[in-house]
């Protein structure tokens, strides 16, 4: 039967009609309950919760598309964090985006994106309960679930808010972690890379308890590692052999300086010249089209800067059931993990550079002949100065997360009804300490003070061995700043087996929801300073601050009748109210249809939500700077006798981005389509089609646009006001000094794809062989960014691959298997709308990954598996021409792996 082999695969199409509960004793009293016709008496009776419903099924599909990855396919790819899995998963990760950034509290994150919707519109739950998103990400950091404690992982895709409430418009990924479990199991995982950096160990211990005969109890516990992965450790050469040196990596006590002659018209300046102890390989012209400028300069290469933070990560988990009673059972669990990343960052400026202007330290012609920094030949009456700074400290960040889950649950029956209710809390607590982090106008006022006359020397000259070394040192601070999130949910449901009018089985559900959540975001004191050109003083470690809290009610209902032994048809609705956005209400309706033996169809509609996240409403604002044109400043600038060049009038902007309490949910409606066919028992090949169309996105306006619409629609004001809830500020000469940008709801997007599965299986005896391809094709992906905006095709350009697949093959004989696994993703190119001078026309290629492992079975007692990950040894998004100096790099939103190869091994023993 077609429903036997699906499940197999875990991609189950054609009937599944609810039976009688066989785990617990019903009353006596059959109510007018369906007598279970001939055909559901030829399935597995038991029945079970499966993704995307919350009535029990027969087998693991319903109309929705649904993916599960068991425990053998989570080993075989030979890693050991569910970030490296999704990123293996066409469906999970179409966009391959895990960057492991690590410029926020989250760093190494990976997050899911199904249907490349992005991760804030993918639901997170684990053992079925939402997790908390991290503020400021808007997403669940899932390489926080260690996958030694997993069993298995099921995958909705399409919008499911009419059961699950709000993200769930992409899809809802649920994490079971294991339970059924009695004995004890040790495992040890290992590998390393061929380059350096990126080596992985883990330990977990499992000891699983049963007695009473209904009682059980699972106690798990590890550690995970993860060393630094360096850049100068991976093949990210630099394309461009005439800037392969730069000033910033200069060899160890040299230098390099500029003459500046006070001549009677104005002041002149010489070439750039080397130290004479610099090194004649060192001494380069560092920019091609200044070939007579030439600095003392080391590789860029050589530069340490670092890709992947070091990672160590400690978990716990604990689950617990037992049966009260007959027609009660207890169920509990308990999960906590504690990640850390230490970031090392190096010294931050490197050489004598002012960091607000970015002038050299300028000194008179007296102190440089006074410390030797010229020849008495050398003509020339001030120099720039770019030397090492030997003293300054190396900047390091250390970002800790923890986690931790609670859920008690009782289920049961009463009457003809099955009921669960379930009592859960989940929180997030997230720390960052930035070492050695300096005031940026303090080391401006040393190294070149703009009140001081031309020609008075700096107060800290990195070449002057009396140099003040403790007012610099002076001007570094550590700081730190804390988020943290949580959610307190109770919910309800109960559900029952009817005869329809018709004859057919019925099965009804209802049940309600009530939760609280909160954040709050507390920056470091210091982050909240600025200099006197209203800039950050300190760029340490966030400025978002703000703290805030929402409740919701909901109340749900499902419906499931199977119209015929071969047709069955479901819905979903859910209404929910939240404290601060209001209420709304969604509907899921589905059907499937096994029209022939080996062919069946399904089909579903359904709308979805998303909440703004909370720190859209209650943030109190985020500092940050972007580089605008502005005609008008450069103008105001003219006059004032200060260069502004009219052909290139950049400036920097303070963009403040505050709360909006006005914004209202993103909604989404979404049809999907799949055809499977299952011409033999061993052979099924499942293909889904997905319309997805989404409202109200929450975007900001364009910087730009609204400098320009102000200009044009005040010309000559020094008030300030308003455009569209965007405030503007402005100084004495009507200049923009600064904007507020709230986020509001004027996106959309329009999505179109095709998801594929085949799948083969056959045994001979102890010989067997599974062979496993997914396929995902973007057809189309138009995003709308303004209210007045077009909607513009992204598939193709950089974040939206067009298509890409994976292959996964497992041969047996025996106890011994081979597993081999392939990736392919289509190329991406920049989107001209969006490319600057250096970025145009710029593409990365087709990325391959192939992976390979070998396992043996002991018998009863665990298993070794060994195996070779990435053996083509590839960096996944390359770009070698991306930036003005040539510089190969990652293009970070393309980024599928900066490990390469690396060998690992696996040991698991059971006793």
């Amino acid at each position: 039967m077609v429903v036997r082999t699906l499940v197999r695969y875990g991609i189950g199409l054609i009937v599944s009609i609810p039976s009688s509960a066989t785990n617990a004793k019903p009353p006596e009293e059959s109510a007018p309950r369906l007598e279970e016709p001939e055909f559901i008496e030829q399935l597995d009776p038991e029945r079970l919760h499966v993704l995307g419903s919350r009535i029990k099924r027969i087998d693991q599909e319903q109309s929705s598309p649904l993916m599960v990855l068991d425990r053998d396919m989570l080993e075989s790819s030979g890693v050991i964090s569910l970030g490296e899995i999704f990123r293996k998963s066409a469906l999970l990760s179409p966009r391959g985006n895990f960057s492991g950034d690590s410029t926020r509290i989250a760093a190494g994150a990976s997050r899911l994106d199904i249907l490349g919707l992005g991760a804030s519109r993918t639901l997170v739950l684990l053992n079925g309960k939402r997790l908390p998103q991290v503020p400021g990400e808007e997403s669940v950091n899932v390489d926080n679930i260690p996958l030694a404690l997993v069993e298995r992982v099921e995958i909705l895709s399409g919008g499911a808010s009419a059961v699950y409430g709000a993200d769930a418009i992409a899809g809802v990924v649920n994490v079971v972690l294991k339970k059924d479990f009695t004995g004890t199991e040790v495992t040890g995982f290992l590998s390393q890379t061929e380059d350096g950096g990126g080596d992985e160990l883990e330990l977990a211990l499992s000891q699983g308890l049963a007695w009473g005969g209904s009682s059980r109890l699972v106690l798990s516990l590890g550690i995970r590692r993860r060393s630094s992965i360096s850049k100068r450790d991976r093949d990210l050469a630099f394309a461009d052999d005439s800037r392969q040196y730069t000033v910033y990596n200069p060899p160890p006590g040299t230098w390099s300086y500029q003459p500046v002659i006070d001549g009677s018209e104005g002041l002149e300046y010489g070439n750039w010249q080397t130290s004479a102890n610099c090194p004649n390989s060192n001494r380069v012209a560092t920019v091609p089209s200044q070939p007579n400028d030439v600095y003392c300069a080391g590789l860029r290469r050589d530069i340490d800067i670092e890709l992947i933070p070091e990672k160590d990560e400690k978990f716990l988990t604990a689950q617990f059931e037992t049966s009260v009673s007959d027609s009660l059972s207890l169920r509990a669990w308990a999960s906590y993990h504690d990640s850390q990343n230490q970031t090392e960052q190096g010294q931050f400026m490197v050489i004598s550079e002012d960091p607000i202007y970015a002038l050299p330290v300028l000194v008179s012609r007296e102190r440089a002949l006074e410390q030797s920094i010229i020849t008495a030949d050398q003509p020339g009456d001030y120099f720039y100065i770019y030397a090492p700074l030997t003293e300054e400290p190396e900047r390091s960040y250390t970002n800790r997360s923890q986690r931790a889950s609670l859920a008690v649950t009782l289920e049961g029956f009463y009457d003809d009804w099955e009921f669960n209710t379930t009592i859960g809390y989940q929180r997030f607590d997230g720390s960052r300490e930035g070492k050695n982090i300096f005031a940026n106008e303090t080391i401006a006022n040393l190294f070149y003070n703009e009140s001081n006359s031309l020609g008075q020397d700096p107060l800290y000259n990195p070449l002057d061995p009396n140099r003040d070394s403790v007012a610099f040192l002076a001007a570094f601070r550590d700081l730190e700043s804390s988020m943290e999130s949580s959610a307190s949910t109770w919910d309800f449901f109960a559900h029952s087996l009817f005869q329809s009018p018709w004859g057919q089985p019925l099965s009804v559900g209802a049940g309600a929801f009530f939760g609280i959540e909160g954040f709050r975001q507390t920056p470091d004191d210091n982050d909240k300073e600025f200099n006197t050109l209203d800039q950050p003083l300190y760029t340490g470690t966030f400025t978002e601050e703000g703290e805030g809290d929402r409740e919701n009610q909901a109340v749900f209902a499902e419906l499931l009748w199977g119209a015929s032994q071969s047709i069955e048809v479901d819905s979903s609705f859910r209404w929910d109210r939240y404290s601060d956005i209001g209420s709304t209400f969604n509907y899921g309706m589905g059907s499937k249809w096994s029209v022939l033996p080996f062919l069946g169809i399904r089909a579903r509609y359904g709308t979805s939500f998303r909440a703004p996240p909370l720190p859209f409403i209650h943030q109190k604002g985020v500092g940050q700077f972007i580089t605008i044109n502005d005609d008008y400043w450069c103008q105001v600038e003219q006059q004032n006798n200060r260069f502004c060049d009219p052909e290139a009038p950049s400036k920097t902007l303070k963009v403040n981005i505050p709360r909006n309490k006005n914004l209202k949910p993103e909604t989404g409606r979404n049809y999907i389509a799949g055809l499977l066919v299952e011409p033999t028992k061993s052979i099924a090949l499942l293909v889904d089609y997905y319309l997805l169309r989404l409202q109200d996105t929450y975007q900001q306006d364009s910087v730009q646009s609204i400098v320009n619409r102000w200009y044009e629609e005040n010309p000559g004001s020094t008030d300030g006001g308003v455009i569209d809830e965007n405030e503007i500020l402005v100084d004495e000469n009507g200049v923009i000094s600064s904007i507020s940008l709230p986020y509001r709801n004027l996106g959309e997007r329009r999505v179109q794809a095709i998801a594929g599965r085949l799948t083969f299986e056959e045994r001979w005896g102890p010989w067997g062989i599974r062979w496993l391809s997914d396929y995902f094709r973007t057809l189309s992906h138009k995003i709308r960014e303004s209210d007045d905006g077009d909607l513009r095709e992204q598939v193709g350009y950089y974040d939206f691959p067009a298509w890409r697949m994976n292959h996964r093959f497992t041969g047996n004989w025996g106890r011994h298997s081979l597993y081999l696994g392939v990736q392919v993703i289509a190329a991406q190119s920049q989107d001209p709308l969006l490319a600057s001078d250096t970025s145009l026309g710029t593409s990365v290629g087709d990325y391959k990954e192939y992976d390979v492992s070998y396992r043996l079975e002991f018998p009863d007692s665990g298993h070794l598996q060994i195996g070779v990950n990435n053996l083509l040894n590839t960096i996944g998004g390359t770009n070698t021409a991306f930036s003005s100096i040539g510089e190969e790099d990652t293009i970070s939103t393309s980024l599928y792996s900066y490990a390469g190869r690396s060998v690992f091994l696996r040991l698991t023993q059971r006793f």
